[in-house]
């Protein structure tokens, strides 16, 4: 009889091993923020010990870093139109509707990976002071790079300042929303409306509101 692969079948324990921890310390980072939550409740959740998670990861700051990672590689982004997809200033506002859109959708989601990525980043924005981890380095700043280079589309002459504060009040109208807690966000709702017809018409407001008198300047060739 062959004998089993025993060295093969460390390897595997150790990855599922490794993934559980992660998927715990995703889970218990989302619900208490990096502060609130202890290695002792990612090894309750998860259901090893605490010398597995220092095995796996040396300590929750670096354990928090690979949830960071896991989150790049696992949750989905939204992507901008770019510039030679836009040709009309109906094409370029249809543009931005479609990118907030789908910024709001990442920062309410309800589903995992995505709903992990909107706690914690509810929580880093609680705790500005708080380096440990970023999510806004990593994840959120380039997405605020794709909305400026989208608004800038609209901009008469590519002026700097028009282009940055514009970006910066779409960016925190969606965000006064988004982040809001979601028992928070649904008491907003008005009695009787799809939460998702709500959505759609908050960021109808949000857009039409910040782009008014702005048109879309095509570049010189």
């Amino acid at each position: 009889m062959k004998k089993p692969d025993t060295e093969n079948q460390r390897k595997i324990q150790y990855a599922e091993s490794h993934r559980r921890i992660l998927l715990a310390g995703m889970a218990v980072f989302a619900e208490k923020g990096y502060r609130g939550a202890t290695v002792r409740d990612i090894v309750k959740r998860g259901g090893y010990s605490v010398n597995a998670v220092n095995l796996h990861f040396g300590s929750k700051e670096k354990l928090a870093i690979a949830v960071v990672e896991a989150l790049k590689e696992t949750i989905v982004l939204p992507v901008a139109n770019t510039a030679e997809e836009i040709q009309s200033d109906y094409a370029w506002r249809v543009a931005v509707r479609r990118f907030v859109k789908q910024l709001v959708g990442l920062f309410t989601a309800q589903d995992a990976p995505n709903c992990h990525f909107a706690a914690l980043y509810r929580h880093e924005s609680a705790n500005l002071h708080d380096k440990k981890v970023t999510l806004h380095e990593e994840i959120v700043q380039p997405l605020f790079n794709q909305l400026e280079g989208l608004v800038s589309l609209g901009v008469a002459d590519r002026d700097p300042l028009t282009i940055r504060l514009t970006s910066l009040a779409l960016w925190d109208m969606l965000l006064a929303y988004a982040l809001k807690h979601p028992d928070v966000l649904a008491g907003d709702i008005p009695a009787g409306v799809e939460p998702g017809l709500f959505r759609d018409a908050t960021v109808d407001f949000i857009v039409e509101k910040v782009l008014a008198g702005l048109h879309f300047a095509p570049s010189a060739s």
